[in-house]
């Protein structure tokens, strides 16, 4: 009888100890999931102030191109008004 009983508090203090060490690591798998979830949420914001760096680069980046189409075209006026006006003086002589 007292061998058993020795048996079941050993195999009762092996329960605790497992007990105790199955609620560690739910506590650290607990703590690793919330970690993990700010984690997400931090790449989301990223992503989502990626997403809106592109959009306001890709808006500068046609306004520059309108602007250098503009500037393109205005350099083709002067420069057929020039050699309008050369040929016109070449003409005239």
């Amino acid at each position: 009888m007292s061998d058993l009983r020795t048996a079941a508090e050993a195999l009762l203090q092996t329960a605790q100890i497992h007990q105790t060490n199955f609620e560690a690591v739910t506590a650290e798998l607990q703590v690793s999931r919330q970690r993990q979830r700010e984690s997400d949420e931090r790449f989301e914001i990223m992503l989502s102030e990626l997403r809106q760096m592109k959009v306001d680069s890709d808006a500068r980046f046609s306004a520059q191109q309108a602007e250098i189409s503009g500037v393109q075209t205005e350099i083709r006026r002067i420069l057929d008004r020039l050699f309008n006006q050369q040929s016109n003086e070449q003409a005239g002589e």
